[in-house]
C-alpha cells in the first residue's frame, strides 16, 4: 500500500495564516531593506561599481570618523569595564559603607540612558552646566568649554554605559562560591589575591558578554558625538545623518555598511574568545558569597573614596536635573543652586499640545514597538523550536541581521527601500509616514526580545506540551493556556526594556522621525544644543519624567513577575 500523503487540515489553517504573514515581514522589513541598501551602494547608477567607495575612502572627513569611531570604541570598552566592574566590586564583594545608595546611584543608567543622559551631563559639566560655573567662580583660569570634543564624549561614555555589567557581571559576582573563597584564604590569600585568582575568572563570561555589547554600543554612538562632539570631533553615525541630510544616500549606506561589517566580525571574534574559556566553581556544595573585609587601611580608605566619587558623578546630574527642573525658565541657566520653584514648566510640558506631542509619541511609538517585537518574536521562536531542519537554524540567523547592524544601518535599508512604492506594502510609500519609526524601533529590539524568549522556552518542560496534546489540544490552544503563561515573566521584562529603550532612542529616530511622530530623542537633542531658558527647562521637564515613566515600568514588570512566581 503506498503511504498516504498528509492532507490538508482546516484546524490548522490559522497555524499556516500566522506562518505567511511571519514570512510577509521578514521579506518586506529584514531582507528588502538590507539588500535595497547593498543595491544602492553598488548599483546605485543602474550598473556595478565602486566609484561610491573610492569617494568615501578619498574622503579625509569620512577616514576621520572612521578612525575616531573604532579609537572611542576601543577606550571605551576599556574604561567601561574598570568602572563597571569596580562597581560590582565595591556592591557585591567588598563590605562598603553606604552600598545601598552607591548601588542606586550605578543603577541610574538603567532609567537615564542614551539622548536624555548626555543632555543630563551637559547641563552639569557643560560651558553653563552648574559644575562649569562653579569651577569658574573659583579657577577663573578655566575654559568653560572644556566638557566638549573627544574627551567628553569618553567621559559619557564610561559612565552611562555600565548597564551590562549591572544586568550580567552583578548576576555572576552573586554565583561566586563562599567555600572555594575560605579555603582561599584558609591558605593564606589575602582579599585582593582572592579576588584576581577566584572571583575574576568566575567573571570573564560575564565580562566577555558585557564587552561585546558596549563595543557594538560604543561603535555605534551617536546622541554623544553630536551633542558633545563639538566641531573637531565626528564620529560615523554623525557623519551618516550629514550626509542623509544632504542628500549623499550613497555614502551614507556605504558607512552605515561598513559599521555593520565590523560589528559582525566583531561579535564572531568576541564569541569565540568567549567559547574557549569556561569557568565554573569545583564545590560540589556551593555556599552562598559573603563579603569581604578590606583589611589594609590605607586602600579601604582609597574604595570608599573612589566610591563615593563616583557615587557624585552619576547623581549629580539626577539631582541637579530634578531641581531645576522645578526652577523658573529665566534662572535655569544662570544660577548655580536654584532659589525659587514652580511648577511652571510641568503645566506647560503638560498641557500645551506642541511641547507634550514629543512625550506622547514617544510613549505611542514605544508601545508599538514592544507590541511588535514581542508578537513577531513569540511566533518565531516557537517557529524554531519546533523545526527540526536547517529552516529553523536559517530563520534565527536572519532574526539576528538587526543586532550585528547598527541602528544607522537599519533606518537607511528602510529609507532605501521604502522611498519609492513597492509591492511588498501594496505600492505605497513607507518614508514620511507615521508607521515608518515604530516599524524599525521594532526591528532594531527584535533581536533581543528573540534571544530571550528563546532562552526561556528552552527552560520549559516539554511534557506538559506533550500532555496537552495527549488530551486533544491544538496547537494555538496549548501555546496559549499552557505555554504563553509559563513565558509572562520574561514577556513582562522584555517589554520593560524594550519600552524604556525606546523613550528616547535618537539614532534612528534622528534618520526617519517626521513632523507627524516628532519623539522625545529629537526634543532632548534640539534642547540640548538650545541655548534658550525656556527650551531647556523644558528639556529637563521631559528627563524627569522620562525617568519617571521608566521607573515605574520596571516596578510594574518586577511586581507583576513577583505575582506571577508566587501563583506559580
Amino acid at each position: 500500500m503506498k503511504a498516504q500523503k498528509p492532507s490538508f487540515q482546516p484546524k490548522r489553517l490559522p497555524v499556516y495564516l500566522i506562518g505567511l504573514i511571519l514570512i510577509w515581514f521578514i521579506v518586506t522589513f529584514l531582507l528588502t531593506p538590507t539588500l535595497s541598501m547593498l543595491y544602492k551602494v553598488f548599483f546605485g547608477k543602474g550598473t556595478f561599481s565602486l566609484d561610491v567607495v573610492r569617494r568615501l575612502f578619498s574622503s579625509n572627513r569620512a577616514m576621520r570618523s572612521l578612525f575616531n569611531s573604532f579609537t572611542m570604541a576601543f577606550i571605551t570598552v576599556i574604561t567601561v569595564n574598570l568602572v563597571g566592574v569596580f562597581q560590582i566590586v565595591v556592591t557585591e564583594f567588598f563590605e562598603i559603607k553606604f552600598t545601598p545608595a552607591l548601588r542606586l546611584a550605578f543603577l541610574t543608567p538603567l532609567i537615564y540612558s542614551s539622548v536624555s543622559l548626555v543632555t543630563g551631563y551637559k547641563f552639569v559639566y557643560g560651558s553653563r552646566g552648574t559644575l562649569t560655573r562653579i569651577l569658574v567662580t573659583l579657577f577663573p583660569a578655566i575654559d568653560p568649554y572644556w566638557f566638549m570634543g573627544f574627551s567628553a564624549v569618553l567621559f559619557v561614555h564610561t559612565f552611562s554605559m555600565t548597564s551590562y555589567h549591572i544586568i550580567f557581571v552583578r548576576n555572576a559576582m552573586r554565583q561566586v562560591d563562599n567555600s572555594t573563597i575560605e579555603a582561599a584564604r584558609a591558605l593564606g590569600a589575602n582579599t585582593f589575591q582572592i579576588f584576581i585568582k577566584i572571583a575574576m575568572p568566575m567573571l570573564k563570561p560575564a565580562i566577555y558578554a558585557a564587552t561585546l555589547m558596549l563595543f557594538l554600543m560604543a561603535l555605534s554612538s551617536n546622541a554623544a558625538p553630536f551633542i558633545l562632539g563639538g566641531k573637531d570631533f565626528e564620529m560615523i553615525n554623525s557623519l551618516i545623518q550629514v550626509l542623509n541630510s544632504i542628500r549623499r544616500v550613497d555614502m551614507a549606506a556605504l558607512l552605515s555598511l561598513i559599521l555593520g561589517f565590523a560589528s559582525f566580525i566583531l561579535l564572531l571574534v568576541f564569541r569565540s574568545v568567549e567559547r574557549k574559556g569556561q569557568y565554573s566553581s569545583l564545590s560540589t556544595t556551593p555556599t552562598a558569597f559573603k563579603k569581604l573585609k578590606i583589611r589594609n587601611k590605607p586602600m579601604n580608605v582609597f574604595i570608599h573614596l573612589l566610591a563615593y566619587i563616583l557615587f557624585f558623578v552619576y547623581m549629580a546630574p539626577v539631582l541637579m536635573i530634578v531641581l531645576f527642573s522645578f526652577a523658573p525658565s529665566k534662572v535655569v541657566l544662570t544660577e548655580i543652586f536654584p532659589t525659587q520653584f514652580t511648577l511652571k514648566n510641568y503645566i506647560d510640558v503638560l498641557t500645551n499640545p506642541v511641547y507634550f506631542s514629543p512625550l506622547r509619541n514617544s510613549i505611542l511609538l514605544a508601545f508599538l514597538s514592544v507590541i511588535g517585537s514581542v508578537a513577531v518574536a513569540l511566533v518565531s521562536v516557537i517557529i524554531i523550536s519546533k523545526s527540526k531542519s536547517k529552516l529553523g537554524t536559517l530563520l534565527e540567523f536572519v532574526l539576528f541581521i538587526p543586532w550585528v547592524i547598527p541602528a544607522s544601518m537599519l533606518a537607511m535599508g528602510l529609507i532605501s527601500a521604502f522611498s519609492t512604492p513597492t509591492p511588498l506594502l501594496a505600492n505605497r510609500i513607507l518614508l514620511g509616514s507615521f508607521w515608518i519609526l515604530p516599524i524599525g524601533y521594532m526591528i532594531f529590539r527584535l533581536p533581543f526580545a528573540v534571544r530571550m524568549l528563546s532562552a526561556a522556552l528552552l527552560g520549559i518542560n516539554e511534557n506538559l506540551e506533550e500532555a496537552a496534546r495527549s488530551m486533544g489540544a491544538g496547537i494555538i490552544y496549548t501555546y496559549r493556556r499552557i505555554i504563553l503563561p509559563m513565558l509572562r515573566p520574561t514577556i513582562l521584562s522584555i517589554s520593560a526594556l524594550t519600552f524604556n529603550a525606546m523613550l528616547a532612542e535618537y539614532t534612528m529616530s534622528a534618520l526617519l522621525y517626521n513632523i507627524n511622530n516628532k519623539p522625545l530623542g529629537i526634543a532632548l537633542s534640539d534642547g540640548a544644543m538650545s541655548n534658550e531658558p525656556e527650551q531647556t527647562a523644558r528639556v529637563l521637564v521631559y528627563i524627569v519624567i522620562l525617568m519617571a515613566i521608566s521607573l515605574v515600568t520596571i516596578l510594574i514588570s518586577n511586581h507583576l513577575n513577583s505575582k506571577e512566581a508566587k501563583s506559580r
